[in-house]
Parts: C-alpha cells; structure tokens; sequence
C-alpha cells in the first residue's frame, strides 16, 4: 500500500464493509479500552468516544470473553450503518451511536494513525491486521 499521493487518496470502495476506525487493546484485568480513534472514520466524527474508554458491549452484545477480532468483527458493517458502543468512562456508562463510513479522502493525518495502528505486534493484546488498511477500509487502494 503506498502513502497517499499529494496528501490525498480516494478512500471509498463500493460494496466493502467498514469499521469505525478505533483501535482497541485489552488490558491485564482483561477490560477492553480505546486507545486510538482514527481521523475520518465514524468514531471520531461522532466526538464521542474518548482514548481510554471502557468497551462494555456493541450493538447490545457484551464484549466479555470475547477475543479482540471478534470484537472488531461486531463494529464492521455496510456503510451508512449504526454501530452502538456501550462505555464506561471514569465510572459512567454513555451509549454512543456511530455510523459506520469511510472517509472521504485519506490524507497524511489519517494514513499515518492508520499506519501508526496497524503496525503494532500482532499478538494478543491488540487486533491483528494483514495489511495497512485491513481493519480500516477492507481493501487496498
């Protein structure tokens, strides 16, 4: 995959699934937390979702004894879609509505989170991804 060509690359792929551009990490007490929230995607155009919240559960199914593919596999949908996250942060339970879509272009800001995300070590801390823009966009540009 190459970086975008004069800081911007089309990023939209008809018929391919997307998610909502979060990675997430599970940590020793085995909760599961936001630790990074990629520009463009829904997850960050809602303005709701913070770094270090607490996933509870998605679209009404709790994460609890899930391994962190399969929950990335319930934040995936059609395009135009409604994820619902359910997080705890600092104590407080908020339900937060994202639609699931790509963004309209990927420019130096988003390629570099979606490059900083996707080269983590796969093991099984944080998801694991085949390429730069697997998890993001489920297709090569």
């Amino acid at each position: 995959v190459k970086a975008p060509v004069n800081g911007v690359v089309n990023a939209k792929t008809p018929n391919q699934k997307v998610g909502i551009g979060i990675l997430l990490e599970r940590l020793e007490d085995d909760s599961t937390v936001i630790t990074d929230i990629v520009p463009g995607f829904g997850a960050h155009l809602s303005g709701r979702l913070q770094i270090r919240d607490h996933v509870m559960a998605i679209n009404g199914v709790s994460i609890a004894g899930l391994q962190l593919d399969e929950v990335k596999m319930l934040t995936v949908g059609e395009e135009g879609s409604t994820c619902n996250i359910l997080v705890d942060r600092n104590g407080q339970r908020l339900e937060v509505q994202c639609k699931r879509l790509y963004p309209d272009k990927v420019d130096d800001t988003n390629y570099k989170c979606a490059h900083r995300i996707s080269s983590r070590p796969a093991d099984s801390k944080y998801t694991s991804h085949d390429n730069l823009f697997q998890y993001f966009w489920f297709d090569k540009l």
